[in-house]
């Protein structure tokens, strides 16, 4: 887990890909960031199990021969509030 300081709050970084049993999420310290007012990015949540709550934003990243595309799926109110401030930047999800 990396925590990284921002102007809008903590943003922090986990990466399960090496994680071998979701019971290492505590050891990890994401009983602390459950709560917080911060924004996780997880990669390889899948191996997170149930430990996990459910994500506010789901971005799928894939190989489109040269190009890489992404699709953005809203999972609750706040993802959605995040979609529309994606697609008012000009961007638009997919």
């Amino acid at each position: 887990m990396e925590p990284y300081p921002t102007a809008a709050g903590p943003v922090f970084h986990l990466d399960l890909y090496r994680l071998a049993d979701p019971e290492e999420l505590h050891f990890l310290g994401v009983d602390e960031i459950a709560g917080a007012e911060a924004l996780v990015l997880i990669e390889w949540p899948e191996r997170g199990g149930d430990l996990l709550p459910a994500p506010d934003l789901t971005v799928e990243l894939a190989h489109d021969g040269q190009a890489r595309t992404a699709r953005l799926a809203a999972g609750s109110e706040r993802g959605r509030a995040a979609l529309g401030a994606v697609a008012a930047g000009g961007v638009q999800p997919g």
